[in-house]
């Protein structure tokens, strides 16, 4: 099994998500920043369902973001290429 993890780096990692609006974005922003490792969170609107693209200064544990996110109402979901 491949390991859910981010590397480090500026490829990152989408996912989808159920925010709705930025004010949602900006909330979780604020709290995924907090991570060690993270240097940056980009968000999409354009597309549905919504995206955020999370990039790394080192790599960090998927279940980490997710659960984070999790606490503050909403969900992650990675996108994996087929």
């Amino acid at each position: 099994m491949e390991p859910k993890i981010i590397p480090p780096g500026d490829t990152g990692m989408i996912f989808t998500t159920d925010i709705e609006c930025l004010q949602e974005f900006r909330t979780i922003k604020e709290k995924l920043i907090e991570l060690d490792g993270v240097s940056e969170i980009f968000f999409n609107m354009d597309v549905f369902p919504s995206e955020i693209k999370i990039h790394t200064s080192k790599t960090i544990d998927i279940d980490v973001i997710e659960q984070m996110v999790f606490t503050c109402g909403y969900h992650l979901i990675p996108k994996t290429v087929i």
